[in-house]
């Protein structure tokens, strides 16, 4: 088991998050080299995201505060942060790996996941319209 630390960055946005996602993220760190792009996001950053179709609602759970979602960049040693552009059959795989991890963790504690390749939650991830690999959803 490795024992990843976050940048000061990703520790300023994952402050902005409830302590379900910070203990989440701090469990992944063991297996997983990860940055927080984006915990807490007011509306008028959502509804530009919107605009730009980045996202689908504007009844995000990053627009609580404490954030109910969270989003996060994997990074691999010898090759730099998984992106769909870099290489989308990693990207898919990594990022499938993450899901696996936090939502083992949630069923553990007791916790609510939904994840962005699998919005429905159904174990089938090609039924989506709009695969958001790098969005969590985690809360009590």
């Amino acid at each position: 088991m490795k024992n990843y630390k976050l940048s000061e960055s990703s520790k300023k946005n994952l402050a902005t998050c409830n302590l379900c996602i910070v203990d989440a993220v701090e469990y992944a760190l063991q297996f997983v080299d990860i940055g927080v792009v984006c915990g807490h996001r007011p509306i008028s950053v959502q509804m530009s995201l919107m605009e730009q179709g980045l996202t689908k609602t504007l009844d995000s759970k990053h627009c609580r505060l404490p954030s109910h979602a969270v989003d996060l960049m994997i990074y691999v040693a010898g090759f730099g942060y998984v992106t769909e552009k870099t290489d989308p059959e990693k990207y898919r795989q990594y990022y499938g790996r993450l899901a696996g991890i936090l939502e083992t963790y949630c069923h553990h504690h007791g916790l609510h996941f939904r994840w962005g390749g699998d919005w429905d939650k159904d174990d089938s991830f090609n039924d989506q319209s709009f695969d958001d690999l790098v969005h969590f959803e985690i809360y009590p």
